[in-house]
């Protein structure tokens, strides 16, 4: 497990090219992940969908909360919670489809 040092994710939409579709990239300082757009789901519901893969990959656990950047894009940051290390927030909690 990499230890989150208030470390924060941004996902950025890459759009498609000749070989490759669409996709969503999240990027911490601890790491990275790309991942195809799934058109069965929203704009906000894809970056947040590649935020989780990226906090799932890198063993964080945590509550996290979500916003828009300017331009396109969205950050996530983890909330401290004390001592308890479930993962609570709605970001983590919606169903995939």
């Amino acid at each position: 497990m990499t230890y989150v040092s208030r470390q924060a994710i941004v996902t950025k939409f890459i759009g498609p090219t000749n070989t490759r579709p669409s996709r969503v990239k999240a990027t911490c300082e601890a790491g990275s992940i790309t991942v195809s757009w799934d058109h069965r789901y929203d704009p906000e519901n894809n970056h947040d969908a590649t935020a989780r893969a990226l906090i799932e990959k890198l063993g964080w656990r945590g509550e996290w909360v979500s916003g828009e950047l300017p331009g396109g894009g969205s950050v996530y940051v983890m909330v401290a919670t004390g001592s308890e290390t479930v993962i609570r927030s709605t970001l983590l909690k919606r169903e995939a489809v």
